[in-house]
């Protein structure tokens, strides 16, 4: 039978805990009910993780569209906007470079605006502003999230020149004027705002071959600094994000260049550091491109210490997402991690948190991982299956209590990550008739994240009004998502609901 959704304003009363409560100071507050499970009325519901491949908001693997902007706007915009709203693809069991996925970095080519392309330096223009505006607004509806990144590298193409000596090296392909540089990043903060919500994370980018923040003047110091005008870029979105405001994860390349931006460099403070993450540090988080492609991830680290600057990282990723392309040396003698220790690489993904993995790169390493065996699969389905944060619900309660039903949940995180921290997702509850009508009761309490990495269980509570339902039965779900109702997020249960978008937590007899 085909299901109506009657959204219905109920007067839900709302209470909510989890295992880590922190104490409210409200003078009045509202009464709150107590999440640890009675035992009394446990649903007969498979607790266990069904092993399946699921696809939620902001994690998994990634693919990019080169997006070329000049002072008359996007001169791909229609084979972009094709990109972004193609539906989908859905991984059919083996590796394919060129499957669709949920999220798309948005590779946006701004080379036309530095005089070192034979371009004019000026603000970008507002067709090239209203241009990537509707590119971005064409990611409602879709499902879909960006990345977004911004660089002065032509086609993204690593262009490259020969030097004095004779020698091929990148070429610097930045505006001359450093200042007009800053003033493109408040411009491009400015024209992201509108469309937070379907957006992963802005990459820093800006300078260097590909956007990656290497081999270009501006990689060098200033001032004395070190590392001073990618730090004097960090800072620029950092303040613009933050006077704009625009609350979205913001992604460097390297960990160095944050100990410049935190006036780190130079010393060993990173080893034993607790970095400063309120105010606007909370943004910050990494993207690495040179992952596992060896012992210092192709130079992502610089300090030979590993395992201290991970740590140092793991404090931004606990609540950003994390990841770029899996690689190796073009050294060939350099054994990739991947390949030598895929047991502690596995392991560092949960310290590092790794969210997202760029599926068109390197094929190579892809092939070679679905070919490798790893806790009873391949080692590519594991980490596909880990990506990103794994919600399984391990215990639900529903008590009818006169004209409402109390509702208890238990779940843990398998997944390598969390939930990123700008994505405030809230609850509802869906009850379902045995004819197949469903009725949307909203809350607005918000959704506790469980914490990656550790099997102890979060908890929380609500209570529904159920006044206003007709005596039967009822199949519960649980519905997460942003406040509009998009960007569902589905457990690891076999308990998913397509039609719905929510999660089955059981019945009731009313």
């Amino acid at each position: 039978m085909k299901k109506h959704f009657l959204l219905i304003a109920l007067a839900a009363a709302i209470a909510a805990s989890s295992c880590s409560k922190e104490k409210n100071d409200d003078p009045t507050p509202e009464p709150t009910i107590d999440p640890t499970p009675t035992g009394e009325f446990t649903q007969k519901l498979n607790y266990t993780d069904a092993n399946q491949i699921i696809y939620n908001p902001d994690m998994g693997f990634f693919s990019s569209k080169l997006v070329t902007v000049t002072p008359d706007g996007v001169t791909n915009k229609e084979s972009v906007i094709k990109k972004i709203t193609k539906p989908a693809g859905r991984f059919s069991g083996t590796y394919n470079k060129d499957d669709n996925f949920d999220i798309l970095l948005l590779k946006i080519d701004i080379s036309a605006f530095s005089s070192r392309n034979g371009g004019k330096e000026e603000k970008l223009t507002d067709k090239a502003l209203s241009d990537i505006a509707e590119i971005l607004a064409s990611f409602k509806g879709t499902g879909k999230t960006a990345f977004v990144q911004f660089a002065y590298d032509p086609d993204y193409d690593g262009k490259k020149t020969t030097n004095s000596k004779g020698e091929e090296v990148y070429a610097d392909v930045e505006p001359k004027d450093f200042n007009l540089l800053l003033d493109h990043v408040s411009q491009i903060v400015s024209v992201v705002k509108p469309y937070q919500q379907y957006i992963t994370a802005i990459r820093c980018g800006m300078v260097g071959p590909y956007g990656e923040m290497h081999s270009t003047i501006f990689a060098g110091d200033k001032d004395g600094r070190e590392c001073g005008y990618i730090a004097e870029i960090i800072e620029r979105f950092a303040d613009a994000m933050q006077q704009e405001g625009v609350d979205l994860p913001l992604l460097v390349r390297q960990p160095r260049f944050m100990y410049s931006y935190l006036n780190l460099t130079g010393k060993t403070d990173y080893k034993t550091a607790t970095p400063d993450l309120t105010g606007k540090n909370h943004i910050f988080g990494f993207f690495n491109d040179g992952y596992l492609g060896s012992d210092s991830d192709l130079g992502t680290f610089r300090k030979k210490d590993r395992e201290g600057e991970i740590r140092f990282m793991s404090y931004f990723t606990a609540n950003t997402p994390y990841g770029g392309e899996i690689t190796r040396s073009s050294d060939k003698s350099e054994i990739p991690l991947w390949l030598s220790d895929l047991e502690g690489s596995v392991k560092e993904m949960f310290t590092i948190h790794l969210s997202f993995l760029n599926i068109g790169y390197k094929a190579e390493v892809f092939e070679a991982l679905s070919e490798t065996g790893f806790k009873d699969e391949t080692a590519f389905l594991y980490l596909f299956k880990h990506l990103g944060y794994r919600y399984v619900l391990t215990n639900s309660e529903i008590e009818p209590k006169g004209n409402t039903a109390e509702i208890r949940l238990q779940y843990r995180n398998d997944g390598f990550a969390n939930m990123p921290f700008h994505r405030k997702k809230v609850l509802s509850v869906i009850v379902q008739t045995e004819s197949g009508d469903a009725i949307e009761i909203p809350t607005k309490q918000a959704f506790t994240n469980a914490p990656s990495g550790t099997s102890d269980p979060t908890s929380i509570a609500l209570t529904v009004s159920t006044e206003n339902l007709a005596a039967g039965r009822y199949t519960i779900y649980l519905k997460v998502s942003d406040t509009d109702g998009s960007y569902p997020v589905q457990f690891a249960n076999d308990l998913w609901n397509n039609g719905l978008k929510a999660n089955k937590i059981g019945e009731i007899e009313l």
